[in-house]
């Protein structure tokens, strides 16, 4: 597990593809921001492509599945200034949104393409 920076509950407000997601994220003291975030260690199909459509129905079952809630672990943000996390379930006995993903055809995420 990558050096996590901060962790958050997150309300997803829109689904861009299957590992990027726009989301409203909880600062604390009635504080929130609107943020675009990446989804680490995993690569999924890029939308357009049928396997991107597949995967990304996908992730919106995760989050439905999960009532559009979820903890974020910001690990870094990337070159498009997107904040790079791990996503955890609100629910500890559902499994990570890269577990599940990699279970719908997504690759681990190797490094830059």
């Amino acid at each position: 597990m990558a050096q996590q920076l901060y962790t958050y509950k997150a309300k997803l407000i829109r689904l861009i593809d299957a590992d990027t997601y726009e989301a409203e994220i909880d600062l604390g003291f009635h504080t929130y921001t609107r943020r675009h975030l990446r989804l680490s260690a995993v690569d999924c199909p890029e939308r357009g492509t049928i396997a991107g459509f597949r995967t990304t129905a996908a992730a919106a079952r995760w989050w439905t599945n999960n009532d559009g809630k979820a903890l974020i672990h910001v690990i870094h943000y990337d070159r498009y200034g997107r904040s790079v996390a791990e996503i955890h379930p609100s629910n500890p006995q559902s499994e990570t949104l890269a577990a599940y993903l990699l279970k719908q055809g997504c690759k681990k995420w190797t490094g830059r393409k």
